[in-house]
């Protein structure tokens, strides 16, 4: 009988950092914590010591899906600004839901951040540079309604993917 391989160091603290990035909570006197509740509905196990490294890949796995789904889906927490004549603070926030809508969409993982999409997306249709740290920089309102078109565009298109994918008609 083969000897089970146990999880690595590096698997632990992955398990635990990519759970901090979700605003999980890790420890708790009676393991009833969210990333303990979350190990033992994957694996059954209730200690952390206890996973094998197959299983600590299974763990790593689901909380990379949920970060690519949950919080750290979303843009990054700096509040949206508005300058004069440029983007409307609720422009930039249907944006930001049109593309966490998209990434739901998405057929393979993209870990780009929504800013780093937005910017392709600026620079490839409106022909206009931009930046990952100020995507609307640039832009004017106008641009802003075009964007949100653009992108209203790109959704319905992966929708149409996603149920030929599915086979429903």
């Amino acid at each position: 009988m083969a000897a089970v391989k146990m999880m690595a160091e590096w698997q632990r603290r992955s398990i635990y950092g990519f759970a901090r990035e979700l605003g999980m909570s890790t420890h708790s006197p009676d393991g009833d914590d969210d990333l303990h509740l979350l190990v033992d509905g994957i694996t059954g196990r209730t200690s952390m010591k206890e996973l094998t490294f197959d299983e600590a890949n299974k763990v790593i796995s689901e909380l990379k899906h949920r970060g690519r789904f949950g919080a750290t889906a979303s843009p990054s927490r700096k509040e949206p600004t508005e300058k004069p004549g440029g983007v409307s603070i609720g422009q930039q926030r249907k944006i930001i839901a049109l593309m966490c809508e998209l990434r739901k969409l998405d057929e393979t993982p993209n870990y780009a951040t929504i800013e780093k999409r937005v910017t392709g997306i600026i620079r490839r249709e409106l022909k206009i540079t931009a930046t990952e740290q100020d995507p609307y920089a640039w832009l004017t309102y106008r641009h802003g309604l075009k964007l949100i078109e653009i992108i209203k565009g790109y959704l319905e298109s992966a929708r149409r993917k996603a149920q030929a994918r599915s086979g429903v008609g």
